[in-house]
């Protein structure tokens, strides 16, 4: 019996690793369930350089041509030069490729979590790991060639740098100076991967100010030259970046911000859009009810708990809750000055980390708490159905993304890109020349269909030397199909002025393809 309660501990103990291990094989296991969209082909071809995937060639896409392309739209280019960078030592430009230097960031997130709670209990930390890392919500964001998980493991990190230079006496000035000078350094290099990391950086500020009691002055020295360090990096990108925001994408008759509200923080919560099923309804409720229960017994019931615990859980509560309301207060301020934009529920996941921490503390507070307020069977009971739920949570998770990875848009399976290009693949003859309407599905197309030439744009098509062209073909989504009679009409004056329009037949035989049609157009 004791060697078994021996290997009971031991399980515990290694729990939270052994979570974060699966969560990472799960992740690369349903890699490729999605296929490419638009807003994925266009960081591709920020990746490239600007450039169109060319079948067989090396790329050679330099950092210069990737600031290039990346200068005229409100993108930050970290994200893009890493990727570029990579891609071009591994000579490598598939899928699988940059989504899985995705994967290494998510894993960064992870070790992070396991750092910052290292102090913590074996259940309440394997509570956490399960709670972050097993979220349709996160998978989504994980899964795409986008520079979001990277923000969010900057969020786990600076949350370390902050914590520990609140904890700092600044009486080892060396030591003092490379904590501030880390913590600058995070914040320079994280402003040139997303510019929402500026927010919940506000709210870091402010608590290291407010909560400084001893060596103020000092303190607040040493933090005023760490930002302005951080600015001296920033400013020259800033002063000559032309970075527009597309503003009036949204619009304001269809989109109230208390509806954008709970549907974010549903997604947050929950992995799920609102209505998706009962389940996912009852959810946000649960981690909600944690959420204060928890924050009940610290701020309520101190003498219950040890003096050093709650100074710490609440310490860390304040961090999280100026991290959370910076961000939430742009967002709302941006919705009514400018438009909806600010929050679309994708933008939600800046929020994602402190939440999560939130309610992991609640359940370690809980957990720490429960042995002086409960009676034994039901503290077993509390921790027991906390816990159960949250397996229950994360399986379902799991499931629900592997049976739909596409529920976070407006995409279908069959209006994944790779599915529309490999059934029009069949339907080309020698000779024909794809064109696109934007750059974006050009390069969309690009990197999943490459063909030789490479698509044409619509725009280039009126200053070319169409003469030797037999037949153009036009890959259509449903979601432009009320721009087709406006392209018809452009080509009809080039002298393609006879079209052919068909439904996609599926790669799999199972009829058409509702959400694309081709177009052929020949000349008379």
């Amino acid at each position: 019996m004791s060697a078994l309660s021996a290997l009971s501990t031991r399980f515990v103990r290694w729990l939270p690793h052994l979570l974060c291990a699966a969560a990472v094989v799960a992740c690369a296991a349903m890699m490729d369930l999605k296929g490419i969209t638009t807003d994925e082909g266009f960081r591709l071809w920020l990746i490239n350089g600007g450039h169109y995937l060319t079948p067989g060639a090396a790329p050679t896409a330099t950092w210069n041509e990737v600031l290039t392309a990346v200068n005229p739209f409100a993108y930050q280019p970290a994200y893009y030069l890493f990727q570029n960078a990579l891609m071009r030592f591994a000579e490598r430009q598939d899928l699988a490729f940059f989504r899985s230097v995705n994967l290494v960031f998510f894993a960064l997130c992870l070790w992070g979590l396991l750092r910052l709670s290292r102090s913590w209990a074996a259940w309440p930390r394997a509570f956490l790991v399960g709670l972050f890392a097993f979220n349709a919500y996160l998978f989504m964001h994980v899964l795409q060639i986008r520079e979001y998980i990277v923000a969010v493991a900057f969020y786990i990190w600076s949350t370390q740098l902050v914590l520990a230079l609140d904890r700092r006496t600044l009486n080892r000035e060396w030591a003092d100076i490379g904590c501030f000078l880390g913590y600058a350094l995070l914040l320079g290099v994280a402003f040139y991967v997303q510019t929402w990391i500026v927010f919940p950086a506000i709210g870091q500020g402010a608590f290291l100010l407010f909560r400084r009691r001893a060596q103020f002055w000092r303190f607040s020295a040493h933090l005023a030259i760490c930002y302005l360090l951080v600015f001296s990096l920033t400013w020259p990108y800033l002063r000559d970046h032309g970075q527009k925001i597309n503003v009036g994408l949204w619009e304001r008759a269809h989109v109230t911000l208390s509806g954008q509200l709970y549907q974010g923080f549903k997604l947050v919560l929950s992995g799920h859009a609102p209505g998706h099923d009962w389940f996912t309804t009852l959810l946000p409720i649960a981690w909600l009810a944690l959420l204060l229960g928890g924050a009940w017994l610290l701020f309520r019931r101190r003498t219950r708990l040890p003096a050093d615990f709650t100074t710490e859980c609440a310490r860390q509560s304040w961090l999280m809750i100026l991290s959370l309301a910076l961000p939430l207060a742009f967002q709302i301020a941006y919705y009514f000055k400018v438009e909806p934009l600010s929050v679309w529920p994708r933008y939600f996941i800046v929020h994602y980390f402190f939440l999560t921490w939130l309610i992991a503390l609640a359940f370690r507070t809980i957990h720490t708490a429960s042995d002086a307020l409960l009676p034994p069977a039901r503290r077993r009971a509390v921790l027991l159905g906390a816990s159960a739920l949250l397996v229950v949570s994360g399986v379902y998770q799991l499931r629900s993304f592997h049976r739909d990875p596409y529920f976070d848009t407006s995409l279908t399976p069959d209006s994944d890109w790779r599915v529309g290009t490999a059934a029009l693949a069949p339907l080309l003859r020698p000779g024909d020349i794809l064109f696109a309407t934007d750059f974006i599905s050009r390069a969309t197309i690009t990197f999943t269909r490459p063909t030789t030439p490479p698509p044409m744009l619509l725009e280039d098509l009126a200053h070319a030397d169409t003469a030797p062209i037999k037949r153009l073909v036009y890959l259509e989504q449903d979601l432009h199909r009320s721009s087709t009679p406006e392209h018809i009409a452009q080509l009809q004056q080039l002298g393609f002025r006879q079209v052919q329009v068909s439904d996609l037949p599926a790669p799999d035989g199972r009829g058409p393809l509702p959400q694309w049609r081709v177009l052929v157009f020949t000349r008379e």
